[in-house]
């Protein structure tokens, strides 16, 4: 992930942050779900291996509660340092990702579409694999 300099400092001089900043890459994603170009994100550690994956379901709605780069960095990498491959979605509807959101509808596509993409994650184990949301994530889980 690309941040400028002062950013990347930041995160690095933080010290309930630095190990997490240090020890996982996080990417964007672009993915398609029903013709449909979904953003999110992937966080993993940096140590080669296999590791089980986290499906993140953020809350709230639209733009409300869907992640961006400094979320993005705080709560996945976090979870990645955990020794996980953490994936999420910015559903249909939120955080630039077209269009429009159900609450459960066919939103949960872009939750099931994250699947096939990590199944090409040489580091994802799709053979172990957990599902976390809260809120209107939690909706999305359930």
């Amino acid at each position: 992930m690309i941040f400028p300099d002062s950013i990347h400092q930041k995160f690095k001089n933080n010290p309930s942050f630095s190990k997490f900043y240090t020890d996982t890459d996080l990417f964007k994603i672009s993915y398609i779900s029903d013709e449909l170009r979904i953003n999110g994100y992937i966080a993993q550690p940096k140590v080669p291996g296999t590791y089980p994956i986290i499906i993140f379901n953020r809350g709230g709605n639209r733009d409300f509660g869907s992640l961006d780069d400094i979320q993005a960095n705080f709560i996945l990498r976090e979870m990645a340092s955990w020794g996980y491959v953490v994936a999420t979605s910015n559903n249909r509807g939120g955080g630039g990702s077209e269009g429009m959101e159900e609450f459960g509808g066919k939103d949960v596509n872009d939750i099931h579409n994250l699947i096939p993409l990590l199944a090409n994650e040489k580091m994802a184990d799709t053979t172990r694999m957990v599902i976390y949301g809260y809120s209107r994530g939690g909706l999305m889980t359930y």
